[in-house]
């Protein structure tokens, strides 16, 4: 069994992984399609399962989550990143990047009770989407909104040229 800790943000996968007894140096991923079909041919190298842990980080980590459970040979678990901080500050580690933490997310992985991960229903992912959404479009209207208070202000509104924002 591959035993193996992901540390997860926009653009990368830091991954630190143990086969049998011994660690290897960290490894990193583009955190895209591609980088994590890169990531599941390392991950399961000889044919070997492998055992994933990593933080939840929301939109960062759901596609490479949802990729991992549709694996095979693979068994992710996604857990609380306050569990994964605490228990790095158990084990003394002070510093913070993204190799270390990949190395801590391991020793969590290697230590603690392996709970599996299981996707969001597909309504639930769609309800986030259009939420994440309306949060997007709220706050550019409130920009679009504080930029026309400011310039109708300062006087730079000409007759017809500034959009129409209702208030």
């Amino acid at each position: 069994m591959n035993y193996i800790g992901v540390d997860v943000d926009s653009t990368c996968l830091v991954c630190r992984i143990q086969r049998g007894e011994k660690q290897f140096p960290v490894a990193r991923f583009e955190n895209n399609p591609s980088g994590h079909g890169k990531f599941i041919k390392w991950a399961t190298k000889r044919h070997k399962p492998a055992c994933v842990t990593m933080e939840a980080t929301g939109v960062y980590s759901l596609p490479f989550a949802l990729a991992l459970h549709e694996t095979v040979n693979i068994e992710v678990s996604v857990v609380n990143p306050r569990a994964i901080r605490n228990f790095a500050a158990a084990q003394m580690q002070r510093a913070k990047t993204d190799a270390l933490d990949s190395t801590a997310i391991l020793e969590y992985n290697l230590r603690m009770k392996f709970r599996p991960w299981q996707p969001p229903r597909e309504k639930l992912l769609e309800l986030q989407n259009i939420t994440r959404r309306i949060v997007q479009l709220n706050t550019e209207l409130t920009r679009g909104r504080n930029r026309h208070k400011a310039a109708s202000r300062l006087g730079t509104i000409s007759g017809g040229l500034s959009p129409t924002i209702p208030p």
